[in-house]
């Protein structure tokens, strides 16, 4: 499963939107799984890195903490959950 189910995910897998493909990876894919209200930070993470704004912060729920910190980049949420498969990698 794994890294070949979020590929199939990211590609259209069921038809589903960014949003519900994202949680389903969270939910499936991760151990443990990712609890629901993170879902729209993976997902801002996501369009934030697309759009070319990998630095950019995201403040974090209340009572959420990443390595200590409330707020986090996004690339650092897209590493951190294994979102690679929904970025648009450029050729270079």
């Amino acid at each position: 499963m794994g890294r070949q189910f979020a590929e199939e995910l990211a590609g259209g897998l069921g038809g589903f939107d960014l949003e519900t493909s994202i949680g389903i990876h969270l939910r499936s894919n991760c151990y443990p799984a990712v609890p629901h209200y993170m879902t729209p930070i993976a997902v801002e993470a996501v369009e934030l890195v697309n759009g070319d704004e990998p630095e950019a912060e995201l403040v974090l729920p209340e009572g959420v903490l990443f390595k200590g910190r409330t707020v986090v980049k996004a690339w650092e949420v897209v590493e951190a959950y294994r979102l690679d498969a929904w970025i648009d990698w450029e050729d270079e």
